[in-house]
């Protein structure tokens, strides 16, 4: 068999919708090993459909057509960053893991203790992707950043 070219990279996955969830499968298919962090409180993207017949079922969350496309060869892990157990574990994949992707608004990462820098102070080299809608400083930071509101006000939705 040949070796794909990011085999033995691991990288830990925060993220809802498209972008980054679709980039992090792709990155999967090249063998990287993507560990999505799912949160315990918000189904998000889960119940998004599309389901089989169109009808969500019983324990509709693991049928979305698109959670499981976005999703495909990635592990998964429910943490509850909200309480300090669910930091701590979090803090333990950082150390073994090469790469961290999030995209949440700035506030969010901090509000955890998992910025950067607190990362960086667990594992020195972990690289960190924070794919923010508008960044990490402006008057817009704190807004969340999605396709539909974005392609307005970049003038993308006049094509």
């Amino acid at each position: 068999m040949t070796n794909l070219p990011l085999e033995g990279v691991r990288i830990i996955e925060l993220s809802d919708i498209i972008a980054l969830p679709h980039s992090m499968g792709m990155v999967s298919d090249m063998g990287a090993q993507v560990v999505r962090i799912d949160p315990c409180a918000r189904l998000g993207q889960r119940a998004s459909g599309p389901f089989p017949d169109n009808r969500p079922r019983e324990r509709f969350w693991n049928q979305s057509g698109m959670f499981n496309w976005f999703n495909r060869n990635k592990l998964s892990l429910a943490l509850d960053l909200n309480t300090p157990r669910g930091v701590e574990l979090f803090k333990a994949l950082v150390a073994v893991s090469d790469a961290v992707v999030e995209n949440f608004t700035p506030n969010v990462m901090a509000r955890w203790g998992l910025d950067y820098r607190s990362l960086a102070r667990v594992k020195p080299d972990i690289i960190m992707l924070s794919n923010t809608g508008w960044g990490h400083e402006g008057p817009w930071k704190d807004y969340p950043g999605l396709a539909h509101v974005i392609e307005t006000v970049t003038g993308l939705a006049n094509y």
